[in-house]
């Protein structure tokens, strides 16, 4: 399956890299991350966006919110702040450089 990548390169799906976003997205945290990624894989198709996957793996955590799981707040906003984080580290670097 290939995706599209922020830079528009096309490259072949690896779920290791989202494996990785969500292992450190709920590290120290009570929550099982095999649930968030059972719930992408149902969203996954072919020439989904890198932007795509990680508001899509945000949307997912913040599905499993519960009062038994409220740790998955905490998953989503660290999900958040990642996607802020690449964002803002692209911008800066598109405009350093004009």
């Amino acid at each position: 399956m290939k995706i599209i990548k922020r830079n528009g390169k096309t490259v072949e799906f690896d779920n290791k890299k989202i494996d990785s976003m969500i292992t450190l997205a709920c590290k120290d945290l009570n929550v099982d991350k095999l649930k968030l990624l059972s719930q992408l894989k149902l969203s996954y198709h072919t020439n989904m966006t890198t932007e795509y996957i990680h508001k899509e793996t945000i949307e997912q955590a913040k599905r499993l919110i519960s009062l038994s799981e409220p740790d998955w707040r905490i998953v989503a906003g660290r999900l958040v702040l990642m996607e802020h984080l690449k964002t803002k580290k692209e911008f800066h670097i598109e405009t350093e450089y004009k």
